[in-house]
Formats: structure tokens, C-alpha cells, sequence
């Protein structure tokens, strides 16, 4: 009896653990739902077709009447109208103008003064007037000016407590604090591109509930568009609808600090990748700020291994291993091979955790792997596992001369860091807010080998901890404590799980060079749930200047006699990783790995290749069509532009348009199209057709090379899948009787570069002796391939000429 109970028991577990690894596929496909904001078929599409006279214009025009209401006119049937401010204070909304919203019983804000003054800022020359008010029954003041700059796209809204105010907190985090600007859009722009308060910052086609972080996209059919969002208080800053549009801070904080001051930006541009980045690029100026450079460090310009969720070695050792001989074993391998990894990213399984025993055991092992590191406990001390690493960290960074990219997570309340540094404690998790304990961490970090702090589980750590929300400055007093003890100690921060909130604060820290932007890896998760994400949330990305990961994955097709554990796409993973621009994340069993996969994306020696800015979703899927999914990034030389094009066919019932022009891209260039993975190459103009028939998650990868001179294209080097990277072809320059161009690559290496050309070339020559070079003209391809022979030098210049 009792044996056939065990049996039971076990069948259980076994049969509930295989039910939820059969299911979860198809929970990811239904999520996927909610992480993809481009095209669907809707009632919007009606109401936001503007009617021909309904043109938006490039200026706003502001209006503001004796009663303080204001309205933003910006073309033909185009408003914000019904203008005001709300403000919540002891428990009691007060109004601007309360007879206009009686339906929360809202006392009245006295509108002191209206004035209006020329001046300056960041954003030059501008007008602003200024509403000054005061709440009922008090001589509380609140300055609120809208300030607009001529011949400018933008209006600046911006809100002043001179004195502070004190009990002003909602009792619930969605319900604001106060609402400046709050209006009514009448406008065709109706379709919305929003980032989520949620995980790694997803895309969304509504304002929810709970609201916005960061930009806020109100675009027509034809892509008009006007971008609102926070110009700082990141973290804390939500636009929301209800009814109305409205913009404030978060409703848990308690108090406003005296002279505390927020502003928002409106603009009014065209497109949707163009909204947000320039909509970025403001808050760049108002800053003082740059977009961090592709090479920013050596994690994010160099090819490394990664270990997190979904990798082989998530939370596992090779057989009779511990976790330190497992990283030894694998790095031997790599260098075996010849796979140049300059880096090892080690995951939350390295140090002490708050877990319990139970996750330690199988099966239930076999589902923390599965459902991911929430299983596994706060952080205990951000230190070694002793048995695990009995030599120290440092002495494993010296045995396998590789630096770290080390992961961190949640602190838990049993941590002694919370009794040594002052603190914030929440009822599952706590948090240092204490700069000391981060400049403490970061040095002997350095000391460690540890060259980036992966802080992960960061909305988790704001939504645990109450004193983020209370306080109007302590998120970002805590981001800001961690990225500038990195900076001092030459440690970069990747961010992990972060809201959108916390991808604009990053703008501000020079420290955070990269972010996940999709959610956790696991090969039997559709693609629907990456691709989407990837490149829609790639937009703010570019946009703040900070470089995407698409996570780890594996890199070889996994035979299904190894498991139902496999990847089904790794050729388009590896590519869309790189066309990213970001950290590129191969995660395999260490024999595993597909180095011939790996090596079409960086150098010899482990450079990463790569376009200049993240790839992202085309302009096109925004708009009403019925094509194939279709994203794109380029490489940019003077004026010309390589652009690297990339289809997959995720939703094969939607796809009726089987069809492609360089001028729906938004191309009005001629030059050729370059298939990569079949190696055609023909001529191609704006409205010319490029044919896709694509099965279900087929891909095509094209490269629009644009003509140099009549007849002259170089595609670059058909062995990278960025053919003509910057860093590879720094130079091109042509003149009347051929082409020259600047190349860097590895010393004792061979390089292919192709061109394109209708006339023949006469001669090849390069200005550096220990550099030869092959070449080879087909005149029935109209093909030039040449291959160069680095030896001790990496770089020379090539001159063609060509018969006249």
C-alpha cells in the first residue's frame, strides 16, 4: 500500500512536470499576443484615416484663455482641447476648473495670474506662458508653463511647487498625483505605440489601465504622428487615459519636495522609428547627453558565452564538475576550437541565494531550470558559493584569462547587507540605499575580474520595495548610486527585466551601455514571442542610445534524440542578434557550439561586426498592410546607405501581400539588392518588386547596396552577415577611374569582399606590402571577388580601376 502511494506520488510529479513542459509553447504563443504593437486589422483604422484636408502641421499652436484652459492645435480637425490641471492633495482632488469634472468632487485650484515672457533654454529661443495657481483654502503655490519654440516641432509642459506639498499620495500607485498636461485629443491620431510598465519593456497598440512609462506614439494611417512623454523623473512618470490624456507621477509618493519641478515633451513629426528617436533625441539635448557608442566596452563589443535561462549551462555542471571546473572545461573547449570569446557571462547561479531546498532537488530542479530563476531566493551575499569555487573568483578570472559579465538580482530581507549599509525593506525583498555599499560591491568587483554587473529582476526590485515608490527621488537616487560607483570602478551595467521608466533613465547614466529587451529564452518558445518584441522595443533603445540583447540561445539544431530541448532557427537568431547591434548571447553545451555561425558575425579575433544602430521593425508594419513581418538597420558611409533588410513570415493567414518595394521601406534609392544566403545580386529602383514567398517562419536576409557611381556597388564581404560594418569598411571614396576603400580585419586571416560592376576592372592594388590579394571578374554575374591575405598587419587600402 504504501509502495503503490509512492508510485502514485511519483507519477504525479513526473506527469504534472510533463503537462506543464507540453503546455508552456503554447502559453508563450498566447503572450506573444501582448508583446507585438505593429498592424492589426481594427476599428481604428477608420477613425484614424485623415480626411484630405485633415494635413498636420510641422509647428504647434498654442492657446491658453483667461480661465487657464489651454489647447494644442497642430493642423486641420487636429487637437488637444479642454486644456487643465488637477492635483491631488490631503485625500482631496482640487481643479482647475471643477465645474468641468464634477464626478470626483473636486475643490477648486485659484488661478492667481497668467503671464507670458520671452526667454531661452536647451532648446533655444521660446515663449512661455506661465499659469500661476493656488489650492483652495491655502497660499499653497503651483506654477505651471507652457513654453513653445517658433519654427520648432515641440511644446515643453512643465509643472513647479515652489513650497513643496506634503500628503499628496492616492493610496493606489495608478492613480497620479496630479494631472499637467491633461486634455482631449480630437485628432485622427488615434492608433497608439506605447512601451509597457511590464518586463523588459514591451510594445503595446493601447494606454492601459495602469498607463505609460516613457513615449507615447498618437499616430494616423499615414503615419502622422505626435510623440508625449517625461523629460525626467523617469521612473515614476506615467501618461494615462481616461477619457482625458493626462501626465503625472505615480500615486504612492507621500510628499513634493520644495522647488521640485517636472517637464514633458510634445512633438509633432512623421513615421514611427523617426517620432521616437527624435523624440530621444531632445531629451539627449535637455540632458546634455550622448547615445553610448557601439564599442562603448568590451562586453558589447566583443562576442563572449553566456549561462543564463535557457542556456545549457543554466544552473548546470558538467558531470562529477563543480561550477568552477564546468567553467574551466568549457573555456578549454573554446580555445580548442579557435572560438574567440573574450568574455563568460556567469548567471545567478555563482552566488549565495536565499532558495529553498526543495528546488534543489529533481523534479522540481528540472522546473526551476524550466520556469526560470524567480525559484531560486534573493540574493544572500553577492559572493561565491564556497563549494562551488573553492579557489575565489578572482582566481578563476586568472585560470581562464577571460574577464566576467556577472549577473545580480533581488536582495532578500536575510541578507546581511541589509543590516551593515542603510536600508529599504519590503516584506519579500530588500534593497542598500546607501551609496557606500554600491562603490563597496563595485570595487571588489574589479578586483574580481567582473567586468559587467548584469542587474536583473529590476522592476521586480521597484515593485517589492515600497520605498521606491514613496519617496519622489529614491529609484532613481539607488540607479543612480550603482551606475556611478561602475563607472568609477571601469565596470559597465546591462538591464535586465527593466519598464520603460527605466530604459529612459539610462539616458542619463553613462555607465548602462545595454538592456534585454525580449523576455527569457527557451528554444521552444515561438518566435512570435521574440521577434516582435525585439525589434518594436529596439526602437526606444536606439532612440536612448543604449544597445539591445535578444538574450542567450543555442547555436546548433539539437537532434530530438538529444531531447525535446532544441532550437529550430538558430541561423536567424545568430543573425537578428547581430543585426541588434548589441551583445550577442551563444549559450550551447560547449561542444556544441556552431562556431562557423558565430564567426559570420565578428572578427578573427572576436570583434563583433556590426550595422550602426539597432535593427527594427519597418516604418511599413505600422501601417495597414498584409505583408510578411519585415524589419531593417543599415550601415551608414557619408551620405549612402547600406540597409540591411530582414523578412520572416510569422503569421501566415495575415501575409496576402507576398510583395516588397524599396519605396514602401521608405528607400528612394537605385542600386542592387543582395540576396545573402542564395548570393544573387540583380539591379533594383524605389518601385521595383522584390517577390517573397515564404512558408511559415521562413526568412529572407537582403542587403540594399546603393550604386556609388552608375553601374558600382560594393556589397562588402559576403562572409559577415553585416557585409559593410563600419568597422570592417571604415572608408569608401570613389572618383572618376575607380574605387578605393579602407579595410581592417585580422592579422594572419583571409578576407572575400565582393562588388558589383558592369565594366571590368583593369587593376587591384593594395598600400600595404604584407597584405596580398586574390581577384576574380565574372562578366556574365558582373561579380568581382576579391580575397585579401592579412599577415602581420590589420588593415590596408584597395584601389580598383576600371576600363573605360
Amino acid at each position: 500500500m504504501v509502495l503503490w502511494t509512492v508510485i502514485r506520488y511519483i507519477l504525479y510529479v513526473v506527469g504534472t512536470f510533463l503537462i506543464i513542459y507540453l503546455i508552456l509553447p503554447l502559453l508563450w504563443k498566447v503572450w506573444a499576443r501582448f508583446l507585438d504593437a505593429s498592424y492589426k486589422p481594427s476599428k481604428w483604422d477608420q477613425i484614424a484615416q485623415p480626411q484630405p484636408n485633415q494635413i498636420q502641421a510641422t509647428v504647434p499652436e498654442v492657446k491658453v484663455d483667461e480661465s487657464g484652459s489651454y489647447e494644442i492645435a497642430f493642423g486641420e480637425g487636429r487637437t488637444f482641447s479642454g486644456g487643465t490641471l488637477q492635483i491631488h492633495f490631503q485625500g482631496q482632488w482640487y481643479h482647475a476648473h471643477p465645474s468641468a469634472d464634477s464626478s470626483n468632487g473636486a475643490k477648486a485650484l485659484r488661478l492667481q495670474s497668467i503671464e507670458k515672457k520671452s526667454d531661452s533654454d536647451e532648446f533655444e529661443n521660446c515663449e512661455i506662458t506661465s499659469m500661476k495657481w493656488e489650492i483652495e483654502g491655502t497660499s499653497i503655490p503651483i506654477h505651471c508653463n507652457i513654453i513653445i519654440y517658433p519654427n520648432q516641432p515641440i511644446i515643453k509642459f512643465q509643472i513647479k511647487f515652489p513650497e513643496g506639498l506634503k500628503d499628496v499620495s492616492t493610496g493606489k500607485y495608478e492613480d497620479l498625483i496630479f494631472k499637467f498636461p491633461c486634455f482631449n485629443l480630437e485628432a485622427p491620431n488615434r492608433k497608439i505605440l506605447g512601451y509597457r510598465d511590464a518586463l523588459f519593456c514591451p510594445p503595446i497598440r493601447k494606454i492601459p489601465k495602469k498607463g505609460i512609462h516613457g513615449p507615447v506614439v498618437f499616430y494616423d494611417n499615414d503615419l502622422n504622428s505626435v510623440v508625449f512623454g517625461p523629460m525626467d523623473h523617469f521612473m515614476i512618470a506615467y501618461t494615462k487615459k481616461d477619457g482625458a490624456i493626462f501626465h503625472g507621477l505615480e500615486g504612492k509618493i507621500k510628499e513634493i519636495p520644495e522647488t521640485f519641478e517636472h517637464s514633458c515633451l510634445f512633438l509633432l513629426t512623421k513615421g514611427i522609428n523617426q517620432a521616437i528617436v527624435q523624440w530621444c533625441g531632445y531629451l539627449h539635448q535637455y540632458h546634455g547627453t550622448e547615445p553610448k557608442d557601439p564599442y562603448a566596452d568590451p562586453i558589447v563589443a566583443n562576442i563572449g558565452f553566456w549561462t543564463d535561462n535557457g542556456a545549457h549551462y543554466y544552473y548546470r555542471k558538467e558531470k562529477g564538475m563543480n561550477y568552477a571546473q564546468t567553467v574551466q572545461y568549457a573555456s578549454e573547449v573554446f580555445k580548442n576550437v579557435g572560438i574567440p570569446f573574450k568574455y563568460y557571462q556567469l548567471d545567478s547561479w555563482w552566488y549565495q541565494k536565499d532558495m529553498k531546498a526543495i528546488w534543489k532537488i529533481p523534479p522540481f530542479s528540472w522546473l526551476g531550470r524550466l520556469i526560470g530563476g524567480g525559484a531560486y531566493g534573493g540574493t544572500i551575499l553577492w559572493e561565491v558559493i564556497p563549494e562551488e569555487f573553492p579557489d575565489g573568483l578572482k582566481a578563476l578570472h586568472e585560470q581562464i584569462g577571460l574577464p566576467f559579465a556577472c549577473h545580480a538580482r533581488w536582495f532578500s530581507t536575510k541578507s546581511p547587507y541589509l543590516q551593515k549599509y542603510k536600508s529599504a525593506l519590503g516584506k519579500t525583498a530588500g534593497l542598500p540605499m546607501d551609496p557606500q555599499f554600491w562603490n563597496d560591491l563595485m570595487k571588489q568587483s574589479a578586483e574580481r575580474g567582473i567586468i559587467m554587473y548584469e542587474q536583473d529582476w529590476l522592476r521586480t526590485t521597484f515593485t517589492r520595495v515600497p520605498h521606491l515608490q514613496e519617496d519622489i527621488n529614491a529609484a532613481e537616487n539607488w540607479l543612480t548610486w550603482m551606475a556611478e560607483a561602475a563607472d568609477r570602478n571601469n565596470i559597465s551595467i546591462q538591464y535586465c527585466m527593466a519598464s520603460s521608466g527605466t530604459f529612459l533613465y539610462a539616458l542619463k547614466l553613462p555607465a548602462i551601455t545595454n538592456a534585454r529587451v525580449t523576455g527569457d529564452y527557451h528554444a521552444r518558445v515561438t518566435k512570435q514571442f521574440f521577434y516582435p518584441h525585439f525589434s518594436q522595443t529596439n526602437i526606444i533603445a536606439w532612440g536612448i542610445g543604449i544597445w539591445p540583447s535578444l538574450d542567450c540561445f543555442l547555436t546548433t539544431k539539437t537532434p530530438l534524440s538529444k531531447g525535446l530541448y532544441r532550437e529550430k532557427y538558430p541561423e536567424q537568431m545568430t543573425l537578428l542578434s547581430n543585426l541588434g547591434g548589441g551583445i550577442i548571447c551563444p549559450a550551447d553545451k560547449a561542444e556544441r557550439v556552431n562556431k562557423g555561425l558565430l564567426m559570420k558575425t565578428c572578427t578573427e579575433e572576436g570583434l563583433l561586426l556590426k550595422p550602426d544602430r539597432p535593427i527594427t521593425a519597418n516604418d511599413l508594419m505600422f501601417k495597414i498592410n498584409q505583408k510578411p513581418y519585415i524589419m531593417d538597420t543599415w550601415s551608414q558611409k557619408e551620405d549612402r546607405f547600406w540597409r540591411y533588410i530582414f523578412v520572416v513570415n510569422l503569421w501566415p493567414r495575415r501575409v496576402k501581400d507576398p510583395t516588397l518595394t524599396l519605396r514602401e521601406l521608405g528607400y528612394a534609392e537605385t542600386g542592387v539588392i543582395y540576396d545573402f544566403f542564395s548570393g544573387e545580386i540583380r539591379e533594383i529602383g524605389p518601385d521595383d518588386v522584390i517577390k517573397l514567398k515564404l512558408k511559415r517562419m521562413e526568412h529572407k536576409y537582403f542587403i540594399f547596396v546603393p550604386f556609388l557611381k552608375e553601374g558600382l556597388a560594393l556589397i562588402g564581404t559576403p562572409e559577415k552577415f553585416v557585409t559593410c560594418a563600419n568597422k570592417l569598411i571604415p572608408k569608401v571614396k570613389t572618383d572618376s577611374s575607380g574605387l578605393d576603400l579602407a579595410i581592417e580585419y585580422s592579422p594572419n586571416s583571409s578576407l572575400k569582399l565582393l562588388i558589383y560592376s558592369r565594366i571590368a576592372p583593369r587593376d587591384v592594388t593594395l598600400t600595404d606590402n604584407s597584405v596580398s590579394v586574390n581577384w576574380d571578374y565574372d562578366t556574365s554575374t558582373q561579380k568581382l571577388e576579391l580575397i585579401l591575405h592579412f599577415s602581420t598587419s590589420n588593415s590596408t587600402e584597395v584601389s580598383i580601376k576600371f576600363n573605360e
